[in-house]
């Protein structure tokens, strides 16, 4: 059961490859794909395994030939034969090409596994030819099993056998072939035990019904005739066989009639033999090939240096001999070979149907090729009819499952993401989903049908309608993941625009340019999510059991959550022009104040007058905010506008004031202590020469005293006024002018008593004459002590003691004193000498007073009381 169960496996995994062909025929559109399949340039189609023990298929190859014209039936040359003895050199002659296949002058193999080469030449029948070179024979570290398995594929799939040697033709050759042929177990192929044995369970009743379903190719009946093709060719066959052979037109013909007699030299005692297993080799060689024939090639070059390397050599460049035997083989193999049969035309079930009548064709040579390869690599050659019998029981279910796969591809293709990224519209799934059901129906339809099969349909139907179910749910993630990257470039987008805005800019402008922005970008929002809802019911493609194309559900609306994620972006980009707003006005606040703080330096450093103190502190306001203003609105007139520009000027204003006002400040001290060094400096002067003039002119006329003081304060001023004339009309230097005058007025009237005591030093005879003469008046005129008008009234007192004073001064006085000093030494001799006299004077004239009034009021008292 296990080996039944390995043969089953293999026929699934052929069967997919068949079956996969016929899909990988077809575009996504359903179209049969182009043909890729090169003319003369070789392919293999076959590789060795790693171990060199067995064949592999070459999947990009197989793909290659079912790609080719699918139409046209193809016929296979096969040429076969020892390592290096020159197959592919055959080929390329055979062409005409030297260089189509690879040949050199290496010990070791050239050509490893099986390749196909394309040519454009037809066979008599229509067919297309193709050429097979295959890997030598006997080859260094490889096992006969492995050549026999190269000779399997060569014979069971070409239309003609080449089998190529060299030098001879001899027994040994002849059993070199039989070995491989019994080696390949091909009398097996024709034995029809497996198939037998299979109708017997099955309760078939005739050996021939049960081989029917046995393809062809894999028939002993389809065995291709054999040519045996020696090259360099120098045995002389006409002596091995007698006189006879004088006859043969050539060595060719000497030399098939020679094999022939070989093989077929006492059959005749097999004849009525039953047990077919016992004839002998030779005859069982003739009996597999339909017809066989030899060739013989003469030397292709006569040099040595030519024979080391002939794919040096060009075609005319060969022997005539060879060249005209070459045209010879040429002309017999391209005017007999023919399209082989893989399976009886008349079978209307068979699983390799094509409309050529079951004649080889290249999809069908690949899948031919794809099944014996297979069955060599598990050891199953000799059942190959049994398992092509039960190989059709599982197109049914391989059909419809490669029938679902294509859905899923065709599906999978039309639905997916577009190469931008953007995810295919509701109408676009239901249309690719409609295409894909119709495609898979109609592929499924046409494979079954092929295949004799009766459909499934709605067994189809209800796998593609879950399937489409979660590509519907892929989708819907993937428009949900395309909705939000469109909705994050949209963001982008109007992120880019206001980038775009320089900054800072009028806020009003900042806000309409997010408007505008944030209205277009919704809009395509819009229009976007509108090709993802769902098509109203009359646009429909597919029944309502299908999933249909529609918006997927979001927690939000996204055209809200769009206007919200700009409403945010926009409040951020307010926030940075506002920043940028208040940097400029700050940086040109900074500036402005900078300048003022210079202007103010300077004018630390200067002394003026009110006036032009008040000119530049006037100036240093309007200059510095006009600079402030200009610096915020030469680029942005809008700034004078804005709140925050009003604000600032205000501080600026304030700022400025300050500076200024500090600025006053400092000049008003700095102008005081400069006036006041001025003055003291003045005052200096002012004082030496005052003493000049003490010493040189006391005592002196206080009118001539006067008038030189008044020429020295006079000097002295106008010096002053002129050293300040650049602040004379400050406060300060009015202040300071005054405070010199007064100080030298002050000055003058300490000289004016310093020379009024000189006058008196020089008068002390006339005041002592003076109080001798008060003192006798007083004896005289108020004997009664005070109660005189002498002693009692001040200014009678006064003008009694002047007049003394004046007589003494012109009778007495020891100096002549100018008349303008008398009085000014007698205010001073009275003030200080009879001050206590005078005082006495004073009180008595208040006892006096108070007496005389004391009665008085006594005397209104009472007449008030009396009242």
């Amino acid at each position: 059961m296990s080996h039944w169960k390995l043969l089953r496996l293999l026929l699934v995994v052929s069967l997919v490859s068949i079956t996969r062909g016929v899909a990988e025929r077809q575009d996504t559109r359903g179209e049969p794909k182009s043909d890729k399949f090169p003319f003369f340039v070789p392919v293999q189609v076959v590789k060795p395994s790693k171990d060199h023990n067995n064949l592999q298929v070459v999947p990009e190859s197989i793909n290659l030939l079912r790609s080719a014209s699918q139409r046209r039936p193809i016929s296979v040359i096969s040429v076969v034969g020892p390592y290096h003895s020159g197959k592919s050199f055959l080929l390329n002659s055979l062409l005409q090409k030297p260089s189509t296949f690879s040949v050199g002058p290496k010990t070791s193999p050239q050509t490893l596994g099986i390749w196909m080469c394309r040519t454009d030449l037809s066979a008599p029948d229509g067919s297309e030819i193709w050429l097979m070179d295959s890997e030598g024979f006997f080859g260094p570290q490889v096992t006969e099993t492995y050549d026999a398995k190269i000779f399997t594929v060569a014979t069971l799939l070409g239309s003609h056998l080449v089998y190529n040697t060299v030098k001879v033709i001899d027994q040994q050759a002849v059993n070199l072939l039989e070995m491989l042929a019994r080696r390949a177990q091909l009398f097996r192929v024709r034995s029809l035990a497996p198939s037998v044995a299979a109708a017997e369970e099955e309760g078939v009743e005739s050996i021939a019904e049960a081989s029917g379903d046995i393809p062809v190719f894999l028939s002993a009946k389809s065995f291709p005739p054999l040519t045996w093709v020696v090259e360099d060719f120098v045995q002389d066959m006409a002596a091995s066989q007698g006189g006879g052979a004088s006859a043969m037109a050539n060595e060719s013909a000497i030399a098939t009639e020679w094999l022939k007699s070989y093989l077929t030299e006492d059959s005749e005692r097999f004849e009525d033999s039953d047990d077919s297993y016992e004839e002998s080799d030779r005859a069982y060689l003739a009996r597999l090939f339909p017809s066989l024939t030899v060739h013989t090639l003469f030397l292709p070059a006569t040099s040595k240096s030519q024979l080391k390397d002939l794919s040096q050599l060009s075609w005319l460049e060969l022997t005539d001999e060879f060249r005209n035997e070459v045209t010879a083989l040429r002309g017999e193999l391209f005017t007999t070979v023919r399209s082989k049969e893989l399976y009886d035309g008349s079978s209307e079930d068979d699983v390799l149907s094509s409309p050529e009548d079951g004649m080889m064709t290249a999809e069908g040579f690949a899948s031919a090729l794809n099944f014996i390869v297979k069955a060599l690599q598990k050891g199953f050659f000799p059942e190959l009819p049994s398992l092509w019998a039960s190989w059709r029981a599982q197109v049914g279910e391989v059909s419809l499952k490669d029938s679902y796969d294509l859905f899923e591809t065709t599906l999978s293709e039309g639905v997916s993401p577009r190469p931008t990224g953007e995810a295919v519209t509701a109408a676009d799934f239901d249309r690719a989903s409609r295409d894909a059901r119709d495609k898979a129906v109609e592929f499924y339809t046409n494979l079954v049908a092929d295949f004799g099969l009766p459909t499934r349909n709605g067994d189809l139907e209800t796998k593609m309608r879950t399937s489409q179910r979660k590509a519907h749910a892929l989708w819907l993630e993937q428009v949900q993941n395309y909705v939000t990257r469109i909705r994050s470039d949209l963001i982008s987008d109007i992120e880019q625009k206001l980038f775009n805005v320089s900054l800072p800019c009028e806020p009003d402008s900042l806000e309409q340019t997010g408007k505008e922005a944030t209205s277009v970008e919704v809009a395509k929002y819009k229009e976007i999510l509108k090709e993802y809802e769902q098509q109203p019911p009359q646009k429909r493609l597919l029944s309502s059991d299908w999933m249909v194309g529609q918006l997927p559900k979001f927690e939000e609306d996204p055209v809200q959550e769009l206007v919200k994620s700009a409403d945010a972006l926009l409040v951020r980009f307010k926030y940075e022009n506002d920043r940028a707003i208040s940097n400029l006005i700050r940086v040109a606040l900074e500036s402005s104040i900078n300048a003022c703080d210079a202007a103010v330096d300077e004018a630390n450093t200067k002394l003026v007058g009110d006036a032009v103190l008040q000119d530049w502190a006037k100036g240093v306001m309007a200059e510095t905010t006009d600079s402030f203003t200009k610096k915020c609105t030469r680029e942005y007139p809008w700034i004078a506008s804005q709140p925050e520009f009003r604000s600032n000027k205000a501080l600026l204003i304030q700022e400025v004031k300050d500076r200024i006002d500090t600025c006053t400040s400092r000049h008003a001290v700095r102008l005081a202590e400069h006036l006041r060094q001025e003055v003291e400096i003045l005052m200096g002067e002012y004082r030496a020469e005052k003493r000049k003039l003490e010493m040189t002119a006391l005592p002196a006329d206080e009118a001539v005293l006067r008038r030189e003081h008044t020429a020295i304060t006079q000097d002295v001023l106008d010096r002053f006024d002129s050293d300040e004339e650049t602040v004379a009309d400050s406060a300060a230097y009015k202040d300071f002018r005054s405070q010199l005058d007064r100080n030298m007025g002050a000055e003058w009237d300490r000289l004016r008593k310093k020379n009024i005591e000189l006058w008196k030093v020089h008068s002390d005879d006339a005041t002592a004459c003076a109080l001798e003469m008060n003192q006798k008046y007083i004896k005289e005129s108020c004997p009664q002590g005070w109660m005189c008008l002498f002693m009692l009234w001040p200014s009678a007192h006064a003008a009694r003691v002047k007049s003394n004073l004046d007589e003494c001064f012109d009778t007495k006085a020891s100096v002549k004193m100018p008349i303008s000093m008398r009085q000014a030494v007698f205010d001073s001799w009275y003030e200080k000498e009879l001050g206590k006299e005078a005082a006495e004077v004073r009180q008595n004239l208040m006892v006096f007073l108070f007496t005389l009034t004391l009665p008085v009021v006594w005397i209104s008292w009472l007449s008030t009381r009396s009242r």
